[in-house]
């Protein structure tokens, strides 16, 4: 009869039913996409200077800003203010640091017009990367001095103080970090010639 079930068919069913999900399952690993299964791979870990930004002015390291007359508003201007006499002149230096631990040992150096800093202070140590840069995500840093907030972007900073109008000149800034045995470099520079 063809609306019953023999003790055969119920058999055959029960041994094809394992082989069935085996199949389903064969089936959707084929169709995953590659590295689904898997974690993410950790990504390389590398460091690099993305600003350097004088009195909010947000520059890409390596360049030059000179005066232009007759053309305001300009990077001269908004770092010098209509008169070329700040007050107080800061920079902040930007850095994207990738896959680096908090704990990896760092040093940076840094050149204003105004003065030289190395950090650490004492020749041949270091600091932990997390004690030297600071993570720009919720410090409003990147907001005001034009920084990005990606999760590994850090920044560090320096001021003139107050009375000091010398923001012509060179900031350089160099740094190192040690990651798994591995010293990475990276350095910026940028020039302001803001003399009319």
């Amino acid at each position: 009869m063809w609306g019953m079930t023999t003790p055969s068919r119920l058999r055959l069913r029960a041994r094809s039913a394992p082989f069935a999900l085996g199949l389903a399952l064969l089936s959707l690993a084929a169709t995953a996409q590659p590295g689904e299964a898997h974690t993410k791979a950790a990504a390389k870990p590398s460091i690099k200077i993305t600003g350097i930004s004088v009195n909010r002015f947000n520059a890409e390291p390596n360049t030059k800003i000179t005066y232009h007359p007759n053309n305001p508003p300009n990077a001269c201007y908004d770092i010098g203010g209509a008169d070329q006499d700040p007050t107080q002149t800061t920079v902040v230096f930007f850095i994207s640091a990738v896959g680096v631990p908090a704990n990896a040992p760092t040093t940076v150096k840094f050149v204003t017009p105004w003065n030289t800093l190395s950090f650490p202070s004492t020749a041949g140590s270091t600091e932990k990367f997390s004690k030297t840069w600071f993570r720009n995500k919720g410090h409003g840093v990147a907001a005001i001095f034009g920084g990005s907030e990606a999760p590994d972007n850090f920044y560090k900073f320096d001021d003139e103080g107050t009375g000091g109008s010398g923001f012509n000149g060179s900031y350089s800034v160099t740094t190192t970090v040690k990651v798994q045995g591995k010293l990475l470099h990276a350095h910026g520079t940028l020039k302001v010639d803001c003399v009319a």
